[in-house]
């Protein structure tokens, strides 16, 4: 993947502390940056079965692969101990954590695109001519995929049958979706436009009560897939015979014609606070 050159972009590290310690990367505070490489289309691991006794095979599709990303600084300084001070300060920001960092990008056009990364190897310093010095940081992101930091929220007022949720990212969204009962036998389908008629997973409690005050929170992301009440208390069990609510996810254009995901509901009886709401972060497949 080629190396990322965006001068006027602005780039910040994102601590994992209660206070979400913010460290923006430019040469008066701590290191000027030259390049980001590994931003674009990430890894690809595809499944091909061969043809028996035959040239060729068959492809299974494919996963995305962990992002694998290689900073490069610029140090200066007018005294060697200003350089030494700009040093330690790197060394404070990118030291190993168990939690991730998030690298945070403002573009040149105003977008903003954010990622959850690791410091995945040594940091090379290399000394320079006068009080200068080039550095390079080794990242990893075992998400590949860049996101607006911004989170979305769409509410969809039970006893409506029908929402037209935008989607504005570029990689499909595993969303977080809240159920507020009282609704009996409650269906939601998001019905794809790109092949009529069938639908990208389906949430099913047909023949169980969601009851009044209850809160069900149907967690869609990757390595997640739960289903639980207000407890904590798991209510796969209470899932209907159909269910498919894992592959229930938001798909981005041209999946779906302009980013819009038609999440369809049916049910049987409801109280007024019954309501749908789902949380979810525009997603994209490259910086």
């Amino acid at each position: 993947m080629a190396a990322n050159f965006i001068t006027a972009a602005t780039y910040q590290v994102i601590w994992p502390d209660v206070g979400a310690t913010t460290y923006t990367i430019n040469s008066a505070n701590n290191a000027a940056h030259l390049s980001l490489d590994g931003t674009g289309i990430p890894p690809m691991l595809r499944n091909y079965v061969p043809f028996a006794q035959s040239d060729g095979g068959i492809d299974q599709g494919f996963r995305l692969d962990v992002r694998r990303m290689v900073w490069k600084l610029f140090l200066e300084a007018e005294t060697e101990q200003a350089l030494d001070t700009k040093r330690d300060a790197l060394w404070n920001i990118f030291r190993p954590l168990d939690d991730p960092l998030k690298l945070k990008v403002t573009k040149a056009n105003g977008a903003v695109r954010q990622i959850d990364v690791y410091v995945d190897g040594p940091i090379e310093v290399v000394p320079g001519p006068g009080y200068k010095a080039n550095v390079t940081i080794p990242l990893v992101a075992p998400d590949p995929l860049w996101y607006d930091p911004v989170q979305q929220i769409r509410t969809f007022p039970l006893p409506d049958t029908s929402l037209d949720l935008t989607y504005a990212g570029s990689w499909q969204e595993w969303p977080i979706v809240k159920i507020y009962g009282s609704a009996q036998n409650l269906v939601l389908e998001n019905v794809l436009s790109m092949l009529v008629g069938l639908s990208s997973g389906r949430i099913d409690f047909n023949g169980h009560t969601i009851p009044a005050a209850a809160i069900y929170t149907v967690d869609l992301r990757p390595g997640v897939k739960t289903v639980v009440d207000g407890g904590g208390v798991s209510k796969l069990a209470n899932m209907g015979v159909f269910t498919f609510f894992p592959y229930f996810c938001l798909y981005p254009e041209p999946l779906e014609s302009g980013g819009n995901n038609n999440i369809v509901a049916s049910y049987g009886t409801l109280d007024a606070t019954a309501a749908v709401v789902f949380e979810f972060y525009n997603r994209y497949i490259a910086l």
